[in-house]
């Protein structure tokens, strides 16, 4: 554990910061959290592991999830979503897990009689772990967070986003499968400021902002690939939409 000064700040020597990129590397590979610290110690595993935790084990985790869905088994569909969300920072489950397996099932449901049905059992199950996050979650911040998307498919992402905006202390507001119209009437009951918009790509996302009045004080954000515009700004990862609220919460 690096030593820290007399004003508590961290002393960090050459072979702290190698070991930081070393831990950062494997975390982009998939190395789940809990082995990090084995791995320090034992170099010699590292090369099993990631070939072991790379696509072929999301892959693996993505039919388990599927399992799960298609049998309406609540409580292991649950419990498989914490153990990964306990092992793997946000950032990897977004790429490695959340993008592929909904891109996947939407396309697999579409295919069955009873894919409607499957497709809202899992909304179902999403709003159940927000709001079990929302009972234990301690607010940081002031500002509320807006989260719109006018497709149904996008509503699993959207869900997503508010759980891990939870997560980090932010409320969230869904604007879920509503329109621009039903949006632009429900905005000018809030004092909303940031309105992430979650769409299939940045053209649609662009597409769904045209239709809104200008007069909104919002400002809207898009998380993916494209260029920022006055109309919308790109980010690459919730982080930084974070960065962006004021901090602090209003005194009771």
């Amino acid at each position: 554990m690096p030593q820290r000064t007399a004003k508590g700040h961290r002393l960090y020597s050459q072979a702290d910061i190698d070991n930081i990129r070393q831990i950062t590397t494997w975390l982009d590979k998939g190395i789940a959290i809990s082995k990090v610290k084995p791995l320090l110690s034992n170099e010699a595993e590292v090369t099993t592991n990631i070939q072991a935790e790379t696509g072929s084990f999301w892959q693996q985790q993505i039919t388990a999830l599927n399992q799960s869905l298609f049998s309406l088994n609540s409580q292991k569909l649950q419990q498989q979503l914490s153990q990964l969300e306990q092992e793997y920072p946000y950032r990897i489950r977004q790429q490695s897990l959340y993008r592929p397996w909904f891109s996947q099932l939407s396309q697999s449901l579409a295919q069955q009689l009873d894919g409607q049905v499957l497709g809202q059992w899992l909304t179902q199950e999403l709003f159940l772990r927000l709001g079990q996050r929302r009972f234990n979650a301690q607010f940081k911040r002031q500002a509320c967070i807006g989260i719109w998307d006018d497709d149904p498919i996008c509503q699993w992402q959207s869900l997503i986003y508010a759980i891990e905006l939870t997560i980090l202390g932010v409320k969230v507001q869904l604007f879920s499968d509503i329109n621009s119209t039903q949006l632009q009437l429900l905005l000018n009951r809030t004092e909303i400021a940031h309105l992430l918009v979650v769409a299939g790509s940045y053209e649609q996302a662009l597409a769904q902002l045209a239709h809104l009045s200008s007069q909104l004080e919002c400002q809207y954000f898009y998380i993916g690939e494209g260029p920022s515009s006055p109309a919308m700004v790109v980010i690459e990862e919730l982080a930084t939409l974070v960065d962006t609220l004021p901090k602090g919460i209003k005194a009771k």
